[in-house]
């Protein structure tokens, strides 16, 4: 896969738009903040994602290590929520058309 796609289930999209950083304070305490954008290319774009969809995360309690650079890292999340809490940690925003 292409350091500029995403794979969220069976669906794939081009990344328009991505951010990604460690922050060591946030009311859930350190994690990672990420965010990845952009059109579905293996599905008809206007059936399901009309807009694109967005996969984003605050504070994700990731064991990533710090590295320079994370092109084509691969994130596997076991849950999308904080297992002790039971809080989302991450959203995937499907954008329709109004």
């Amino acid at each position: 896969m292409p350091d500029n796609w995403m794979r969220f289930g069976g669906y794939e999209f081009t990344i328009d738009a991505a951010s990604f950083r460690y922050i060591t304070q946030s009311r859930s305490g350190p994690g990672w903040d990420f965010s990845f954008r952009g059109p579905c290319v293996s599905e008809d774009p206007d059936r399901l994602f009309g807009q694109g969809a967005r996969l984003y995360a605050e504070a994700a309690p990731m064991p990533l290590r710090k590295m320079d650079d994370y092109t084509g890292i691969e994130l596997l999340l076991p849950l999308p929520y904080d297992e002790s809490s039971r809080v989302p940690v991450m959203c995937f925003v499907i954008a329709l058309v109004s």
